[in-house]
């Protein structure tokens, strides 16, 4: 026989048992519609999360934190860090020594400006968590700006750079250069003693004091920069002369006036480091780890997020394949049926001469089919779900104001293999019940009627 003559023999048995066939089907094309789905929603996820850490930072940037990670960063926020005895703060000399390691392109440190609480911007009337950073000129040069320009170092420049998540807020997302020359009025915690701060004299009474302690200062600046919205987008960035003035607290010697330098008594926040090439990035953070620092990249962070998707491969393609082996059972079951009914038939076969593997090809053929029509409409009703779940979660973030973003991916290639999977599965399925046809006694099955 040839194989047109199994499929259209094929055809014509399922369409004898079109309840049985169309139920066992609809198993199938759930079973298929679940692998599509679930393996679709792990790839876009991760596609997701790699683009916008590849929107939102350099694969060849590293940040170097005092501290060395334990538990490894994790986009889950589960990371921990211990203290280290190798390295006590990254102070100017720690930075001139990681600028030194080979293939380090540059080293900029970073002050975290803990100090400053809220500001405004002039003439509008939204107040903003200070979410500020100290950093120097040269890495102040390397900030994108969509507007303005970078601001000139200096102790006493008081310019700063607004990230541009500020800008957008305060509608002015289309035209961020108005926001140029604006006053930004900054609010400290309560207490500051840094620069600009009048803090009491020794002379001064307890409640004075007490009075100092629940008072803030105010420090005005001016608005040199606009970041673009892929970089520094949520920070307001300072220079670094000025970042050390706020973070060094003054206090009375006497009746003369004294400064403490926290940054060079404690050292600076991070250092954002940026490596020559992408390849070099993982020889560099091993050295870091030798110093005794801790450090984050993003080519860390994707292959965290690597490790994390394989994971979620395997645990949905588990729920996937126990609903694929359901749906099995549900073709042998079919077929098992379908050749007691047909019982007679086969006797007829065996009787004029058709071959045992004859009769196994055909039933095994009829599985097929069943597998490759479950898949295939499987895969059409999981292309037809992403479309319309995109197009929903795409609502969803353009409320947010958020970029929109495939979260379920099904590709080509995806359908084609759930397809394969599916018609595998039919095949195997039918193995049993084909055996059992091929190995049914002529003479008994044409007495059974």
């Amino acid at each position: 026989m040839r194989a047109l003559d199994y499929i259209s023999i094929s055809f014509r048995d399922i369409r004898r048992q079109p309840v049985r066939t169309l139920l066992t089907v609809v198993s199938l094309t759930i079973s298929s519609v679940i692998l599509i789905t679930l393996l679709a929603i792990s790839i876009g996820v991760r596609q997701v999360i790699v683009q916008q850490l590849g929107l939102n930072s350099s694969l060849e940037s590293i940040v170097v934190t005092p501290n060395q990670n334990t538990g490894g960063l994790s986009v889950l926020g589960t990371n921990i860090q211990t203290t280290n005895d190798k390295a006590a703060k990254i102070d100017d000399a720690a930075v001139a020594q990681i600028a030194s390691l080979p293939h380090v392109a540059s080293a900029d440190p970073i002050a975290s400006i803990w100090e400053f609480k809220k500001f405004t911007v002039s003439d509008t009337g939204k107040t903003f968590v200070a979410q500020a950073n100290g950093i120097n000129a040269q890495n102040a040069s390397k900030v994108d700006l969509s507007s303005g320009k970078v601001f000139a170092s200096g102790p006493d420049n008081h310019e700063v750079i607004l990230g541009f998540a500020y800008a957008k807020e305060l509608g002015f997302e289309n035209n961020p250069h108005q926001l140029i020359g604006k006053t930004v009025t900054i609010t400290t915690q309560d207490g500051y003693r840094g620069q600009g701060a009048t803090i009491p004299v020794p002379r001064s009474t307890r409640a004075q004091f007490e009075e100092f302690g629940r008072t803030p200062t105010t420090i005005t600046a001016k608005i040199a920069g606009i970041t673009t919205a892929d970089s520094h987008a949520n920070q307001l960035l300072i220079p670094m002369e000025w970042a050390r003035n706020i973070k060094s607290p003054q206090s009375y010697n006497g009746t003369a006036i004294e400064t403490t330098d926290t940054l060079e008594k404690n050292g600076y926040s991070t250092v954002a480091v940026a490596a020559d090439d992408v390849k070099n990035v993982q020889a560099i953070t091993a050295k870091i780890s030798d110093l005794g620092y801790g450090f984050i990249s993003t080519q860390q962070q994707i292959n965290r997020i690597t490790s994390l998707t394989t994971i979620m491969w395997g645990v949905l393609g588990s729920v996937a394949a126990i609903s694929l082996v359901t749906a099995a059972l549900g073709i042998v079951n079919t077929m098992l049926t379908t050749i007691a009914e047909q019982r007679y038939a086969i006797g007829v076969w065996r009787a004029v001469g058709a071959r045992r593997r004859t009769i196994a090809l055909r039933f095994i053929i009829q599985a097929g089919v069943l597998g490759l029509t479950g898949g295939a409409l499987g895969a059409l009703a999981g292309w037809g779900i992403s479309i319309y779940a995109n197009h929903y979660i795409a609502g969803l973030l353009a409320a947010q104001q958020l970029p929109a973003s495939d979260v379920i991916t099904v590709s080509p290639l995806l359908a084609a293999a759930s397809v394969i999977i599916t018609t595998t599965f039919g095949i195997l399925a039918g193995l049993y019940p084909a055996w059992r046809a091929a190995r049914e006694d002529p003479s008994a099955a044409l007495t059974s009627q």
